[in-house]
C-alpha cells in the first residue's frame, strides 16, 4: 500500500511539471500566458550545419518584450534606448506529420515593431513555444542559423 501511494504522488509530481510549461498548449492559452512584460535570460545560437550551439545572451540580455491584451506589443531595445511599437499574433498552421501519420498543428508567434522615429522595422518569429506562466522557450530561425531564447517574467 506504501508503495502504491509513493509511486501515486510521484506520478502526480510528474505530470504538475510536465504541465507547468508546454509546447502542446492551445492558442489561448500561449496568448493568456504571454501577457505581461518579458526579458531575456538567455540566447544561444547555432550557424546551420554546425552542432552545438553558442551564448549570444550578450546581443540580447537588454530586450524587453511586453505583450498587451489587444494584440499590440512594447519592444525595448535599453542598451539602444530605442522603444518600438508594434503589435504580435500567433498563427496556427496545420502540417502533416510522417511519423504519426496525422495533421500537426504548429504555432507561430509572430511579432512585428517598428520605430517611429526612424521607421526601422523588426520581424520575430518564434517557433516551438513552451510557456508557463513565468518562463518562455521558444526557437527562431534566422541570419542563416537557429536562435533558442529563454525569457522570463
Amino acid at each position: 500500500m506504501k508503495s502504491i501511494f509513493t509511486y501515486s504522488v510521484s506520478l502526480l509530481i510528474a505530470l504538475v511539471i510536465l504541465s507547468s510549461c508546454s509546447s502542446n498548449l492551445s492558442t489561448e492559452s500561449i496568448e493568456t500566458r504571454l501577457l505581461g512584460t518579458w526579458l531575456v535570460d538567455e540566447v544561444k545560437y547555432s550557424k546551420n550545419g554546425r552542432v552545438g550551439y553558442k551564448d549570444v545572451t550578450a546581443n540580447f540580455d537588454n530586450y524587453k518584450f511586453t505583450f498587451i491584451a489587444d494584440g499590440s506589443l512594447i519592444f525595448v531595445d535599453m542598451d539602444a534606448d530605442i522603444d518600438y511599437d508594434g503589435y504580435w499574433y500567433i498563427l496556427e498552421d496545420w502540417i502533416w506529420d510522417e511519423d504519426e501519420q496525422q495533421d500537426k498543428l504548429t504555432q507561430t508567434l509572430i511579432l512585428n515593431v517598428w520605430d517611429n522615429n526612424t521607421e526601422a522595422t523588426r520581424v520575430f518569429r518564434f517557433k516551438e513555444i513552451q510557456i508557463s506562466q513565468s518562463k518562455m522557450k521558444v526557437r527562431e530561425n534566422r541570419n542563416d542559423g537557429k536562435y533558442k531564447w529563454k525569457l522570463i517574467k
